[in-house]
């Protein structure tokens, strides 16, 4: 669980540092960069692993782990669309609802979750339900830039793919194997597409080369965390801890005026927090 709590911050901000960055830049030179710096620190951490350890990679099964990373590839090109098209609050709400419809599909609730448990979800659920009526009960607000509605909810469907095909080869192939392979496959499919498209090559805005480092950082830290914890729980628990990602997000994203919240829509929040409290600790 520590791992997932530790993936969770970095993932938040990650998500932060998109918005930010996603609205101002080419979607496809933006991921293309940042990925050749995950490359370097998973590379970097995988050297310093396979030196100072035993760990086998000999039987890591390359194919399928490019083509689960594809689909991974796919989801973020439409994160960044969307964060350009759309917001950080508009995110969030797919995240939370991401989150909570995993939570109650997986296959997991009929095999270990109580009648308890699964009255907490319900409870964690009507927090969500109460958050998007206090933040959105002005008529037609919630849907004002329709095209970033439709490139988040692509995003969440394709990370919920690669979250289950993780789990699956997480248990025998070590996580920084995957993370390096993961970013490695978004490097090469974006330099691809840069070098097809001839649009990719106009001038535009960039940024220094340490502001894609930064960028980079936060994420290659949350895929190797985030895989370790998968590895020692399962899908269900890594998407349910993964309620409070959205949540820090948005803290980052208020406490530095990108979004603003609505006091009410607070509650919907806390009662959220606190259902996956009782769930964890109770």
């Amino acid at each position: 669980m520590v791992y997932l709590l530790g993936s969770i911050l970095f993932l938040s901000l990650n998500n932060f540092l998109w918005a930010n960055y996603a609205p101002k830049l080419n979607p496809l030179v933006l991921i293309n960069r940042r990925a050749f710096f995950t490359v370097i620190f998973t590379a970097t951490i995988l050297a310093v692993v396979l030196a100072l350890t035993e760990v086998q990679i000999s039987n890591t099964p390359i194919l399928e782990l490019i083509g689960v990373s594809i689909i991974g590839f796919v989801g973020l090109c439409f994160l960044v669309l969307g964060f350009k098209k759309g917001s950080l609050l508009i995110f969030l709400n797919y995240s939370l609802l991401f989150t909570v419809c995993i939570a109650f599909l997986t296959e997991y609730i009929d095999s270990f979750l109580s009648a308890k448990d699964i009255i907490i979800l319900v409870f964690i659920f009507s927090g969500y339900l109460y958050y998007i009526y206090q933040q959105y009960k002005e008529q037609g607000s919630f849907f004002q830039k329709y095209t970033s509605h439709f490139y988040f909810i692509i995003a969440h469907f394709c990370f919920g793919v690669l979250l289950y095909f993780q789990w699956k080869y997480v248990q025998e192939t070590p996580q920084i194997v995957l993370a390096f392979i993961q970013e490695l496959v978004v490097f090469v499919c974006a330099s691809f597409l840069i070098y097809l498209l001839p649009s990719q090559k106009n001038k535009q805005r960039e940024l220094l080369w340490w502001q894609y480092a930064l960028l980079a950082l936060p994420i290659s830290f949350a895929v190797i965390l985030g895989l370790e914890g998968l590895k020692v729980t399962n899908p269900f628990h890594s998407v349910l801890v993964n309620l409070l990602t959205p949540v820090f997000t948005l803290i980052l994203g208020v406490a530095f005026k990108i979004e603003k919240l609505k006091w009410r829509a607070i509650a919907g929040l806390l009662v959220m927090i606190s259902g996956l409290a009782i769930f964890y600790l109770v």
